[in-house]
């Protein structure tokens, strides 16, 4: 199963993006680090969807970054 399907699986097909247009939104905030586009951008939508997301980050070794879960 890849990453995106299990996130998919997680909070739905519609909280998953990969489209440029999101994951470039994503890739930057107001610090001075380089811009950096995620593989994928998710919306949880509840307090377990995130902990069924970092255990997956855990199991795949996939870093996570705060500012992709919105």
């Amino acid at each position: 199963m890849s990453l995106i399907t299990a996130c998919e699986e997680i909070v739905g097909a519609e909280n998953v993006k990969v489209d440029p247009e999101t994951l470039k939104k994503y890739s930057h905030d107001q610090s001075f680090v380089p811009a950096s586009p995620p593989d994928l951008v998710l919306f949880p939508h509840s307090t377990r969807e995130v902990q069924e997301i970092v255990r997956l980050a855990n199991r795949t070794g996939s870093p996570l970054s705060h500012s992709v879960l919105v």
